[in-house]
């Protein structure tokens, strides 16, 4: 009789050493984090402390030049001030050139730096009344649109106009409340008698009569 025996040994597990190349890649990235992370500290670091050492460099430069302005004006400063500004043409020589309260309609103008040639005229707008009730509205809301007795001798504007310099500009104010289409006693609207006013007034500019280009 024969009998078999099966004997089982107990599996046995040895990790593998790793090589010395290995290591070296492991150490190497280790390394490169490291230097990613010094890296990201010292921008966060140095980012905030430049940015408030421009705005101190900001708020020092702004101060200096604005004492500098104030306490020395040549006469060029006041020169090119002065032509900046828009100055107020009345047209009392045209009867019919009136605002819808019947004063008298007027236009500002301001000539460029360097006597251009070129010419650029705005007719303000500020919509319309079609009726007495809608006019009677207009002259307790929005007074300023039916009289020239609140405009100012001389003003100054912003915006579009004081980027163009090299324009002799013509800017009238919306007083005539017709879009400036009307001709009328009856209903004091004098739109279109005001816009043929200026440009017969402009007639006799002597720096207009040399106009090439008008806008």
């Amino acid at each position: 009789m024969m009998t078999s025996s099966v004997s089982s040994s107990p599996l046995s597990y040895t990790s593998p050493t790793p090589s010395p190349e290995l290591i070296k890649i492991n150490s190497n990235n280790r390394t490169y984090h490291i230097e990613i992370g010094l890296t990201i500290l010292f921008l966060c670091l140095t980012i905030p402390s430049l940015f408030f050492l421009t705005l101190i460099y900001h708020r020092e430069t702004t101060f200096i030049s604005t004492s500098s302005l104030t306490t020395t004006v040549n006469s060029s400063l006041i020169k090119s001030t002065l032509q900046k500004n828009f100055y107020r043409k009345s047209l009392f020589n045209y009867p019919q050139a009136r605002c819808m309260d019947d004063s008298i309609a007027s236009y500002y103008i301001r000539l460029s730096n360097n006597n251009n040639s070129y010419w650029l005229i705005y007719f303000d707008g500020g919509w319309f009344c079609f009726s007495k009730e809608s006019c009677n509205l207009r002259r307790i809301y929005s007074p300023n649109l039916i009289t020239s007795n609140n405009i100012n001798e001389k003003t100054t504007f912003i915006g579009i106009f004081s980027s163009l310099k090299q324009y002799n500009i013509i800017y009238v104010p919306y007083c005539s409340s017709d879009l400036w289409s009307g001709s009328s006693n009856k209903t004091h609207s004098h739109g279109y008698d005001i816009f043929h006013a200026i440009f017969d007034d402009l007639k006799f500019d002597k720096q207009f009569q040399k106009a090439k280009q008008i806008i």
